[in-house]
This record gives structure tokens, C-alpha cells and sequence, in this order.
């Protein structure tokens, strides 16, 4: 098949499993527009499953010197016949979800998860890796590359590749499984979201003064400069509040507080309350 009737992909990968890596870059950059390079050749005789330097680029710059360029394309290719095929990620390239299968453990649990939120749809091509793991293919975005290592996903996004078919590390190939017309982005954020959500923080429980040693930060507040008396006691019952003291303990601070005294005098209690509303205390 010449490579100027801008064959399918996956069309390419079906018909003749032969098809050779610079018929498969051209066809990836110039059907789907993805920008793509040269990475090492498969060298099956590697005996380390985690070595690096098996999927590493040959350009200089790694995904940086992708292209699009049929020219440049075929040059790196003639110079380079056995390269592997690497796409650069992220807009105008793919942005790849790579479910990861290794001996402690894969990434199939979390992406269940996420394909039954809905959050799977609409991806444009399944890749089975060579590990057995999976790249599934979305539209690419602006969206910044991220790892969840406990659940072993990995999101390739700017400033990151993937090793395509029809290339093999270490002997194994990556195939693709379905290919379809398919425009949906993946949303990272929403992924870590629903797999990572940051825990919720627990309000402080209220403490009851009953007259023993305060917190350190309530002590430097109450030996703090008081020449500005309003600004001083409204610091002492910041430190109160970040402290975690309840409203009567606070009120009982404030009636010993000899600056605010001065001050307020009967107006001391009203003026505290005030200071509680500013900060946000209520009730």
C-alpha cells in the first residue's frame, strides 16, 4: 500500500501486520494530524523489563523534534529503518491514559471505576501494550501529563510521549485492539477526583480552658505588643479561634485581658462577639 493514499491506521495494522514503522508514522501524522519521532529499536535481548532506555527517543530532543512533516519523517526512517514509533502527547497530538500491568499489581480495578462513571467514552483507539496493559486514546488537550501510582495509571498529556504500533520493546509488540472515529477528551482532574479525592479535614474540636497551661499561640498573643489594644485583642482571639477554644472559654480570656479592659469596659463582651462575626465564628 503506497503511503500517499493516507491509509487508516488501524486499517494499516489489520491488513498486514509487516507494515513497516515509516509507513505507520506517516500514517499517524498524516491522518491524524499527531506529531511523531523515532524511538530505540526493539532490542529483545534486553533482560531488564524496566529499562528506559529501550523506549527512549533517538532525535535530540526528544518529543520536542515531533513532527508532522512527511519529509522529515521519511528522512529519520531511511536513517533509521528499525526505529520504533513514538507519538508526542498532548494537542495536536493524543492524550493517552496508560493502564499499567505489572507483577505487583494493574490498573484494571481504577479504570472499571472510571468506565463505570462514564468517564471512558468516546476514546478513538485501544492499544494493547506489551506488558498487557492498555493505552486508550482520546482527543489531545492542554492538560499537563500526572501518574496515580496506587492504582497504576499513568496520563501521557503535554510535555509527554508513547510508544505506538506497530513498535516492540523487549520482543512484545503494541497492537492495536479497536480504532474508531472518536473526538472525546479525557478529563485527568476528574479522574483524580474520583480515585484520589483529598481527604476532608476535620474541624478542630472546641477545647474548654479550665484554667491550666493555653495553647503557645494564645500565650504570644496575649504577650504581644498591646499599644494598638483593639488590633491586640482581635489577634488574641484569632489565636483563640485557630486554636480551637470554644466561644465561652474565649469570652473568659477576654474579661482577664487587661489591654481590652481598658478599652471596652462594659462593652468588652459586645466587642468580642464583633470580633468572632469578623473572623467568622457564628452561633
Amino acid at each position: 500500500m503506497r503511503v500517499g493514499l493516507h491509509p487508516d491506521p488501524a486499517d494499516l495494522l489489520a491488513e498486514d501486520r509487516r507494515v513497516s514503522a515509516a509507513e505507520q508514522a506517516l500514517a499517524y501524522a498524516e491522518t491524524d494530524g499527531w506529531p511523531v519521532f523515532p524511538g530505540r529499536p526493539d532490542n529483545p535481548a534486553c533482560a531488564n523489563p524496566k529499562c528506559h532506555e529501550c523506549k527512549a527517543p533517538l532525535t535530540p530532543h526528544g518529543f520536542e523534534d515531533a513532527t508532522t512533516d512527511p519529509g522529515q519523517i521519511r528522512a529519520w526512517w531511511q536513517h533509521w529503518p528499525r526505529a520504533n514509533v513514538l507519538i508526542a502527547t498532548g494537542a495536536p497530538g493524543p492524550d493517552v491514559l496508560d493502564v499499567d500491568r505489572k507483577p505487583d499489581g494493574d490498573g484494571f480495578a481504577a479504570l472499571n471505576r472510571l468506565k463505570r462513571k462514564g468517564m471512558l467514552t468516546g476514546a478513538a483507539m485501544l492499544v494493547r501494550t506489551r506488558s498487557g496493559g492498555l493505552h486508550v486514546y482520546f482527543a489531545g488537550t492542554g492538560q499537563r501529563s500526572g501518574s496515580l501510582p496506587r492504582h497504576h495509571l499513568d496520563f501521557r498529556a503535554c510535555g509527554g510521549y508513547v510508544v505506538a504500533p506497530p513498535s516492540s520493546v523487549h520482543g512484545r509488540p503494541y497492537e492495536v485492539i479497536d480504532r474508531r472515529p472518536a473526538t472525546a477528551a479525557f478529563d485527568w482532574a476528574a479522574t483524580k477526583q474520583v480515585l484520589d479525592p483529598p481527604p476532608k479535614r476535620q474541624p478542630a474540636r472546641p477545647r474548654t480552658w479550665s484554667g491550666g497551661e493555653l495553647p503557645a499561640a494564645v500565650q504570644r498573643a496575649l504577650a504581644a505588643d498591646a499599644t494598638d489594644r483593639s488590633l491586640a485583642l482581635f489577634r488574641l482571639i484569632g489565636a483563640c479561634v485557630h486554636a480551637g477554644l470554644d466561644k465561652g472559654t474565649i469570652h473568659q480570656l477576654a474579661a482577664s485581658y487587661q489591654p481590652a479592659l481598658e478599652k471596652y469596659g462594659d462593652r468588652l463582651a459586645a466587642e468580642v462577639d464583633r470580633c468572632l462575626r469578623k473572623i467568622g465564628v457564628t452561633g
